[in-house]
């Protein structure tokens, strides 16, 4: 565990920090160290130690196991006899083989049969299948029986060992396939499989798949050539194979996991120039080593995907070299092996990388005169990055030395090898002085080079070139030198170096610039909070470090930055500015990053519990770093006003180069939906679409439902949605509407959160015997949940349609009033029956239709005529009834005789008949008192005395008689149309007649007015603006005055609208005044703010504000924090955790009302 490291606060601080400019240089050490800047001379480390295996060798292969020891094979041949299958074990450290063994299959020697024949003409193979440790020997051309009955003249045996190599059971034959190329231990791993593919095989390149306790004797051939084929596992448990051809072309073959993997046509294929192709397989992946096929003939690794091949990444100078090897160990971590021509030497090199496209310095592993040469080599690693690279080195490829050297760490892995064995420990200082230095948590390591010891001073190396420190880059500027002691766990620099963080695609994110001295002598855990996880880390607290205004991909990092540190990696949690719009709120976030990967770019993200984004809260949002697009993407729930309480949204967002760049809703709520308003009189059924902010705008597909009236709404509207996040917030819908279930085109509906509405469009109401069609003008206040407004265009009531009319709409219904000579009025309750429409016949101030039960009426010509019988009190006129109740009292004009005539009172102005006929609208004679029998007239005609409209969709006749004439008036049917069926007629009544004017000042208002009362009249006075209406009060006798203030609104004129109503239909609306209303009430400043200190914590506390829905506290500390606290209206203070006498921590509190509107903001600081 490591003691302190500061620097490697200092140094993750930055990292999430400023990205190209570099702060000023300056210097950190660890409390209590002065540090060191002496530059000490060095001495260059010697070589790896090799270790000779053989002197008569060829063809060497190896495996190194998790304990990172290597198991070796080779061929040796004598004249006349078997070849030699050659086994050694070596440890870490060792000098020699641990154990040994000499294996040969045994072959009869008969028919045509030798020992001379019994040749190993493959390559010796070492497989790990599991714990087991396999040797894979191809003998040929002696002729063996095989275990499914034939022949054959190329036999593949397999020898293996339980216990690690110490012995080796009998061989067994397990296939025909060739072992010269590469080949791969796969399948799931309780029934691995073994892959061979010839090399340079005539006729192709031959896959055989060998699976446990089975023979194989067929192949499948892959390709044309196949000349230095290589096999691999592959992801989903299939395998991939590579081999050139003669012409140079790379095939990449991998097996789709579905039939026989000996068919050719189960595998895919993908070609591109290129030889000698080598695939290591592992935790990272699939990846291709090759050598271009151009001039140049330079190495290059690609990503093997079933999506297709990487782009290629060039190993630096790597030139007219020769492939070794390319291996991938339990880590993910590549190792590459290649040779080289310098002067009159050949050369082995090594580098290594962590994700193919950055690779270290070259480290020179052996160097040969070019008369010997290296003619072969293999390579293995274990997990740690330690492992072995064996050659064969002799003069013209004839049997020669096997050697084996080590490279990486050599120390004891930790983890048991093959067999279960421990594996040994070489001197640390081979690797941990050439490009590792380990200690405690720390893991120091130099990718350009070795490390060299400082002359005169023990334990100390020396590096000018950059170095990997526990995910962190530590670069040297200038002639700077970094000195590091794992005796005495020190870091020091004799300048200036930067500290940075760095992952693929990402530009270096810079964290410190300066000089460095380090103690990491304390390795004690300073866990704060009793040990816990701190913002999401753990482990040993290193250092506190001052971000200085250093940048995370665009975002700022603020307050100090805490830097935790765990074996091989560092862990550091800071607090992030949000765009301006945010309020000032900032984002929690953890940067990790370790030696193999750098900086995680998986693990970027941004949490922020809440923020106001003007009146909108923006909740639990948490984002995540996309390297692709160089973006942030994740969730947030959006609440609108009042919060706590109001409606919330779940949303997409997205961020880019620190600003939020835009947002997405895609959601769907059950009937009757999500409230959109305080008042719960407006509901989204369904949104989908975007929102973005900077100025915060919501642009969506929506649908919504304004004031339910059972299963309908007043107002729907189903189309696009857009926001304006001002005081109040404004949805507007456009789109296709109802108005009460009849349809609404182009409709524009407001919805403000502070309880209005309204809307526009072109609305199509039709009723039996009336339309309306025109534009709509509608009101709504959401509070009261009450509806007014108006349609004006074609309004047409028993087919008169003049030419200009208007409908007047309420929360209960439809009416109008239109003349032609006469008037003629309709009237519509919401959600009734579609035939329970009142229809007006010569005024527009009628009573309601009473209906005659007479004991018959007479047809014209008839003696007594037909019976029309009909149930005694009927309420309604058959499909016609009118909408208004029936049993009121019939007027003072007319009253019904017993046999159904109509008497009328003398100076009676109007009487106004519904007669309903037998399956259609009757035509009617009226007999006068005086026995004169008149037609009525169907078109209005100034000096006419009778008019009758016939409603075929009522099945009724509508008979209005100007100042008829006292007495008795009978009505016969026509005998050629139907029968009557009822007779029901309605009183003329008084015409309502209203004025107001309004008095008083500011928000003290008084309205004066005169209204008609009785006769079923009721009169509604609204304040009314282009926002919406609130309803002032209701007349409650013919005069009077009603006291208001003026609704919340924009500051302007206001019009005060009189809606009357007539038995709960509307009858009229009229703008009887106006007046200009204030501005709108802003809540008072909180008063009474202060702070309180205690040893771990601050209470906030202050008084409370009238009309205060919710208070919004936003707390900032010194270390960075910076949070949001929203809080009931009864809550007068907040306890902040975490805070320390002697951080400064400051304040802001502000009151917010129902419609989200706030006040001025209360600060403090302490």
């Amino acid at each position: 565990m490591v003691r302190s490291l500061p620097l490697l606060a200092a140094l993750v601080g930055a990292a999430a920090l400023a990205p190209a400019a570099a702060p000023a240089a300056k210097t950190y050490k660890s409390p209590g160290y002065r540090g060191t800047k002496r530059i000490p001379r060095t001495a260059p480390l010697p070589p790896p130690r090799a270790v000779v295996l053989a002197q008569a060798g060829e063809r060497p292969q190896l495996l190194v196991d998790a304990a990172g020891t290597a198991h070796v094979v080779w061929n040796e041949r004598t004249p006349g006899q078997p070849d030699t299958l050659r086994y050694c074990r070596l440890r870490r450290g060792g000098s020699g083989c641990e154990a040994s063994q000499a294996l040969v299959p045994a072959q009869p020697y008969d028919e045509g049969n030798a020992p001379a024949f019994n040749n190993d003409v493959g390559v010796p193979r070492v497989l790990a299948l599991n714990g087991q440790l396999a040797l894979l020997t191809n003998r040929y051309p002696n002729v063996v029986p095989t275990p499914d009955g034939q022949t054959s003249a190329s036999n593949t045996y397999l020898f293996a060992s339980e216990d690690g190599g110490s012995s080796f059971g009998p061989p067994a034959l397990v296939g025909s396939g060739q072992t010269s190329g590469e080949p791969a231990v796969w399948g799931p791993p309780e029934a691995p499989r073994i892959g061979l593919i010839s090399d340079t095989q005539t006729g192709g390149a031959f896959f055989q798949s060998i699976a446990p306790g089975r023979y194989s004797g067929t192949t499948g051939n892959l390709g044309p050539d196949g000349i230095d084929s290589a096999a691999a596992p592959f992801e989903g448990g299939t395998v991939a194979v590579a081999f050139a051809t003669i012409s140079s072309v790379v095939h990449v073959r991998i097996w789709s996991g579905q039939g026989d993997p000996q068919d050719p046509g189960t595998w895919t294929d993908q070609s591109f120039p290129g030889e000698e192709p080598r695939l290591a397989s592992g935790p990272a992946g699939t990846f291709l080593l090759t050598r271009t096929a151009d001039a140049a003939r330079e190495q290059v690794v690609r990503r093997v995907t079933r999506g297709g091949l990487g782009a290629p990444a060039k190993i630096p100078q790597t030139a007219n070299s020769a492939i070794g090897d390319l291996v991938q160990d339990g880590s993910g971590r590549l190792t590459a092996t290649y040779r080289q021509q310098v002067g009159s030497d050949e050369r082995l090199l090594l580098r290594t990388s962590s994700d193919g496209v950055r690779w270290s310095a070259a480290l020179t592993l052996r160097r040969v005169p070019i008369a010997t040469g290296v003619w072969a080599s293999d390579a293995g690693a274990a997990a740690d990055g330690g492992g072995f690279v064996v050659t064969h080195e002799a003069p013209g490829g004839a049997p020669g030395a096997i050697v084996a050297v080590p490279f990486g760490s050599q120390r004891p892995t930790g983890a048991p090898g093959l067999g279960n064995l421990a594996g040994g420990a070489g001197d640390p200082s081979v690797v941990e002085t050439c490009q590792r230095i380990s200690f405690g948590s720390v893991r120091v390591l130099a990718d350009g080079g070795c490390l060299l010891s400082a002359s005169g001073r023990a334990g100390v190396k020396v590096s000018e070139g950059p170095l990997r420190l526990n995910g962190l880059e530590v670069i040297p500027e200038g002639s700077t030198r970094i000195l590091l002691n794992a005796r005495a766990r020190t870091i020091d620099t004799t300048g200036a170096v930067r500290v940075q963080l760095r992952a693929p695609g990402i530009d270096p994110i810079v964290l410190f610039r300066g000089e460095l001295h380090l103690s990491l002598r304390d390795e004690s855990a300073a866990a704060a909070g009793g040990g816990g996880p701190i913002g999401g880390c753990r482990g040993q607290r290193l250092a506190s470090f001052n971000a200085g205004g250093a940048l995370l991909k665009g975002f700022s990092i603020a307050g100090s930055i805490d830097v935790f540190m765990t074996p091989d990696a560092v862990c550091i949690p800071v607090s992030l500015g949000l765009p301006k719009a945010f309020g000032g709120i900032r984002g929690d976030a953890v940067l990790r990053a370790d030696n193999r990967r750098g900086l995680h770019v998986d693990t970027l993200r941004i949490a922020v519990e809440q923020a106001f984004i003007g009146p909108v809260l923006l909740e639990d949002l948490l984002v995540s770093y996309t390297a692709g697009g160089d973006q942030w993407a994740g969730r947030a729930q959006l609440g609108l006003p009042p919060q706590p309480g109001g409606a919330k949204l779940a949303a997409g967002v997205r961020f880019a180069g620190g600003a939020f760049r835009e947002g997405s809703l895609r959601l769907t709520f059950p009937r009757p939906g999500l409230p959109l308003d305080p008042f719960a009189a407006s509901y989204l059924s369904h949104v989908s679409g975007g929102f973005a902010i900077d100025p915060l705008t919501l642009s969506v597909g929506a649908g919504i439902g304004v004031v339910p009236a059972g299963p309908l709404y007043a107002v729907e509207v189903d189309g696009r949605l857009t926001a304006a996040f001002r005081d109040p917030i404004t949805f507007t819908f456009d789109g296709t509407g109802k108005l009460f279930s009849f349809p609404v085109a182009n409709t524009r509906l407001v919805v403000r959160t502070d309880g209005f509405a309204s809307a526009r469009g072109a609305v199509s109401v039709g009723l039996p015997g009336v339309s309306v069609e025109g534009s709509l003008n509608a009101f709504v206040d959401l509070r009261s949940r009450s509806f007014g407004g108006d349609v004006k265009g074609a309004v047409c009531i028993a087919g008169i349609c003049p030419a200009r009319g208007e409908a007047v709409l309420s929360s209960r219904g439809i009416g109008a009033c239109v003349t032609q000579i006469v008037d003629y009025g309709f009237g519509y309750r919401w959600g009734a029956a579609i035939t329970d429409v009142d229809l007006m016949f010569g005024s527009c101030d009628l009573g309601p239709y009473r209906v005659s039960a007479p004991a018959g009426a007479a047809r014209a010509g008839d003696d007594g005529g037909a019976r029309v019988t009909a149930p005694a009190g009927a309420a309604r006129a058959g499909a016609g009834g009118g909408a208004r109740a029936a049993g009121d009292a019939p007027g003072p004009g007319a009253r019904a005789a017993a046999d159904g005539a109509v008497t009328v009172a003398r100076g009676t102005a109007l009487l106004s008949v519904r007669v309903a006929g037998e399956g259609g609208a009757p035509a009617v004679v009226l007999v006068s008192p005086s026995g004169e029998r008149i037609v009525p007239s169907a078109e209005a005609v100034a000096g006419q005395p009778a008019y009758a409209r016939q409603v075929a969709e009522l099945a009724a006749t509508f008979v209005a008689v100007r100042r008829p004439a006292a007495g008795t008036w009978r009505i016969e049917a026509d005998p050629a149309g139907p029968a009557i069926r009822e007779v029901a007629r309605a009183a003329a009544l008084p015409a309502p007649r209203v004025s107001a004017r309004v008095g008083g000042r500011g928000r003290a208002r008084t309205l004066r007015y005169r209204a008609t009362r009785g006769g079923g009249l009721a009169t509604t006075f609204v304040e009314r603006w282009s926002g919406g209406q609130r309803t002032i009060g209701t007349a409650r006798r013919a005069a009077g005055t009603i006291r208001f203030a003026p609704a919340p609104g924009p500051r302007g004129r206001r019009d005060v609208v009189a809606l009357v109503t007539r038995d709960g239909l509307p009858r009229l609306e009229r703008t009887v005044a106006r007046y200009t209303a204030p501005p709108p009430r802003r809540l008072a400043r909180v008063r009474g703010l202060r702070i309180a200190r205690g040893a771990k914590a601050a209470t906030v506390r202050w008084r409370g504000v009238a009309g205060a829905r919710t208070y919004a506290v936003r707390i900032e500390v010194a270390d960075g924090r910076r949070q949001l606290r929203l809080l009931g209206a009864r809550a007068r203070s907040v306890r902040v955790a975490g805070v320390g006498r002697r951080e400064r921590v400051t304040v802001v509190v502000t009151a917010r009302d129902a419609a989200g509107r706030s006040g001025a903001a209360a600060r403090v600081r302490r």
